[in-house]
């Protein structure tokens, strides 16, 4: 297009995927907790940076879930029911204690 100018900036935040395999221990633990609380358990990838792509690039499988709304998330209107983070805390007991019953090494 006649005038148009472009200019191309460096990415603000340049970090690996995460992309932990279902058959890793946590995953599997975290599916396992989440249906003995009959929570959803579908695997899924989200467009968001994470600190986990970090922890996962060291040898350390990860999985990313809490309580909340991304759309809320580190905005001016950012907030989490109350409720949620309680489900969010069983939820990660449950996680703990599968995880602790099996034969895992990190």
């Amino acid at each position: 297009i006649h005038g148009l100018q472009l200019e191309s900036c460096e990415p603000f935040l340049l970090e690996a995927g995460l992309d932990t395999p279902p058959s890793t221990d946590i995953v599997e633990a975290a599916c396992q907790a989440g249906r003995q609380l009959g929570l959803p358990t579908e695997l899924a990838g989200v467009p968001f940076g994470t600190d986990a792509s970090t922890l996962s690039g060291a040898g350390i499988p990860c999985v990313v879930l809490g309580p909340g709304n991304i759309d809320q998330a580190h905005s001016p209107e950012e907030f989490i029911e109350t409720d949620q983070v309680v489900s969010c805390a069983i939820l990660y007991e449950a996680i703990i204690r599968e995880f602790a019953t099996m034969d895992s090494t990190i």
